[in-house]
């Protein structure tokens, strides 16, 4: 199209320039799947069947520790963790991954409060902590049943390994937990240059 262009129409070169550079800018500030979409978390969605990749800590009173494939309590594939510690919290932690120090990553994961027939809110409660430290904002306590509800948090990455952690009680029945990542947010840095000097590039030069 630039090459159609007479060189007595400079107002079409800015125009077609600028769109040049706002479509490239539109490119690498949006999501990058080949770069980002990799998950850090082995079994996030429990799909082998079991806790692989997982570390489960009992309540000594007990409690429901499982993986349900029956595609009943799963938000997405046919598996989830059922997890309902009794009396005392229980904790369900992954493996460690390998994190760069000070990059950032979205942790992502789904949780449903199961309750019997009647609907009665026992005692509960639920937390995801990120290399060992609760995140304050995803505690719930003595909550009523809910369906499947996305918790989304941006944490810091360790030198070496980072990793993710739920504690979690349930008198008597569980919560479901599914679809837990955690994936390195993308540089904007490297975009907003270049669309910065592709508008500086569609200035008309004076004569």
């Amino acid at each position: 199209m630039i090459k159609l262009i007479g060189l007595g129409q400079p107002a079409l070169r800015v125009q077609s320039t600028l769109a040049l550079a706002v479509a490239a800018f539109l490119v690498l500030a949006g999501p990058r799947p080949s770069a980002y979409a990799v998950n850090l978390v082995a079994n996030g969605g429990f799909e082998a069947g079991d806790f692989t990749g997982w570390t489960v800590a009992h309540s000594a009173l007990g409690g429901t520790y499982g993986v349900d494939n029956t595609g009943v309590y799963a938000h997405s594939g046919s598996c989830a963790a059922t997890l309902g510690p009794y009396g005392a919290d229980g904790l369900l932690s992954s493996q460690s991954f390998p994190t760069t120090a000070g990059q950032q990553y979205e942790l992502t994961y789904w949780v449903a409060n199961i309750s019997d027939a009647q609907g009665h809110i026992y005692n509960n409660d639920f937390y995801a902590a990120w290399n060992g430290a609760e995140i304050l904002a995803s505690a719930l306590f003595n909550v009523g049943p809910f369906d499947y509800a996305r918790y989304d948090f941006i944490v810091t990455g360790a030198a070496g390994t980072s990793s993710v952690s739920f504690g979690m009680r349930q008198d008597p029945m569980f919560f479901a937990l599914d679809d837990v990542s955690v994936t390195p947010t993308p540089e904007p840095a490297a975009a907003i240059s270049l669309a910065l000097l592709g508008i500086a590039a569609c200035r008309p030069k004076r004569t």
